[in-house]
């Protein structure tokens, strides 16, 4: 396995192929960043056939002139249930960052906890909690779980409908209004 920069082209075939892909890491947000003059890195491992096993969409934000705070908006993308592959993507990052000056490494990956119902009440638990372990073994810090709103990080709950099989309007239908 090897960590490297991708293409769009390649980055956009993966992100399309996964099934935990957040809208954050797609082409349609790096060309927008990219259009803003945001500091926009595509990165990803892969295998010795290359094929793409992980990838994830980077800003770069500058930081006392010299230093770079680097975010990775809701990934990376990757799957959660290959151990390895998650210990060395993790790693591999950390290294990549670093020869770009970064002070500070923040990821808020799409990995979900726990699925409610509609009135917030806990109705599936997902058995994730071992990303915790083993983000700390590799020298990442929890910030703990936000609530409300805040100027820096993302909003902790999302509302996902299923799309498998509906037309337009049933999405329609199955949205609410804000309460």
């Amino acid at each position: 396995m090897k960590f490297t920069n991708l293409t769009t082209a390649e980055f956009g075939a993966f992100a399309d192929s996964m099934p935990y892909s957040h809208f954050t890491q797609m082409v349609g947000n790096y060309e927008l960043k990219v259009a803003e003059g945001v500091e926009t890195h595509l990165v990803g491992i892969k295998d010795n056939q290359n094929n793409i096993l992980a990838a994830c969409l980077l800003t770069a934000t500058p930081v006392m002139k010299f230093f770079k705070y680097f975010y990775s908006n809701r990934g990376p993308i990757i799957d959660y249930e290959n151990k390895e592959l998650v210990h060395f993507f993790y790693n591999e990052l950390a290294s990549y960052v670093k020869k770009y000056n970064a002070l500070y490494l923040r990821v808020d990956p799409y990995l979900p906890m726990l699925k409610r119902n509609h009135d917030g009440e806990v109705i599936e638990r997902f058995n994730n909690d071992w990303i915790f372990d083993k983000m700390a073994e590799l020298g990442y810090e929890h910030d703990g779980f936000s609530v409300g709103f805040d100027p820096i990080k993302q909003i902790r709950f999302h509302s996902v409908l299923d799309l498998e099989g509906k037309t337009a309007k049933d999405v329609l239908n199955n949205m609410d209004s804000l309460r």
